[in-house]
């Protein structure tokens, strides 16, 4: 297969654009002018910790220099500066002066990005909250009185702790498995696409069963395809 050319200008080999290598953007067209001058002053030299004075460590070397200086009208708070002034640490991520708002590639999201952002997040929690809030108190206890009315409290208990205690195991392990994933498709979506097919599958295979052994695999099965699409997102 001949090397196509990516979106940077370098070949991607076999058609696979590395993340962050073969995508990256012109710096010299993404960023504006005051981007630039920005950047130009984040690469200037800081000034280097001064050596310590022998006197600095002496207290009453400090305190005669501080009642001295203090008789000077205006300049109690210069003394107070003079002695073992900090110099701040370049390498501490406290001086990283980036705006966290804009991406790598230099875009700042505008306020109708941010509020669709806001609106889509709101959107899916409603969404996915409601078929599980369905199931869990008006699906499940239903099918369970028509298996066994005696057993149904019993078995919604415990259909709900094996399904929790399995949704967290799962949520913990497929983030994991998600953020070593490299593939065509990306790290998240395999992981998605999977857990959702598992996850329908579990759900309606239910409604065919009368064995409640059988429902409360069916159920962990859903949740672990649950968490599966949750957790890499």
């Amino acid at each position: 297969m001949v090397d196509e050319p990516g979106a940077g200008g370098k070949p991607v080999g076999n058609g696979y654009v590395r993340p962050g290598i073969d995508d990256r953007p012109n710096l010299d067209k993404a960023l504006s002018p005051e981007d630039k001058e920005n950047i130009a002053r984040l690469t200037a030299p800081m000034p280097k910790r001064r050596a310590a004075e022998r006197s600095v460590d002496d207290e009453q070397t400090q305190g005669v220099k501080l009642a001295t200086d203090s008789q000077v009208p205006g300049s109690g708070m210069a003394a107070l500066a003079a002695v073992d002034t900090a110099v701040p640490d370049e390498d501490s991520a406290f001086m990283d002066m980036r705006d966290p708002m804009v991406s790598a590639d230099g875009h700042r999201p505008t306020k109708t990005e941010i509020v669709r952002l806001g609106v889509g997040f709101t959107v899916s929690a409603i969404a996915c909250a409601i078929p599980w809030v369905a199931l869990s108190t008006v699906i499940l206890p239903r099918v369970f009185e028509q298996i066994d009315a005696g057993s149904k409290v019993f078995m919604l208990g415990l259909v709900n702790s094996i399904g929790a205690f399995v949704a967290l195991i799962a949520n913990i392990v497929f983030g994991a498995l998600s953020d070593q994933t490299r593939s065509r498709f990306g790290k998240r979506t395999p992981w998605i696409v999977l857990g959702g097919l598992i996850t329908g599958l579990s759900i309606g295979a239910i409604a065919f069963t009368r064995s409640e052994a059988l429902i409360v695999t069916l159920w962990c099965l859903a949740q672990m395809g649950y968490n599966m699409m949750l957790a890499p997102t």
